[in-house]
């Protein structure tokens, strides 16, 4: 496996901290959504369009109610929504 495979919320926050010092945002107010998500959902497309992938297979680790996972959990149902006939969920305990 790949270390860009390894996607980690500090990882996010520093991409999202570094992209507003360099503008990117255009002087919004940077918030959860769209910006964090966004960023979220751009890495897993990455990782996605950049193999030769059947399926893509991501665990979320963490508790499901733990507000330290929620901007994840929502980047997947935004996933979902954009890609309804190729994504599915499964959860388990």
């Amino acid at each position: 496996m790949h270390p860009s495979h390894n996607i980690t919320s500090g990882q996010i926050y520093l991409s999202t901290i570094l992209r507003e010092r360099k503008g990117k945002f255009l002087g919004k107010t940077v918030q959860l959504i769209p910006h964090v998500t966004d960023i979220i959902i751009e890495r897993l497309m990455e990782i996605a369009n950049n193999e030769d992938l059947d399926v893509l297979l991501i665990e979320c680790g963490g508790t499901v109610g733990d507000l330290e996972s929620s901007i994840f959990l929502e980047a997947f149902r935004q996933i979902k929504l954009d890609s309804h006939n190729q994504t599915a969920f499964i959860h388990v305990t």
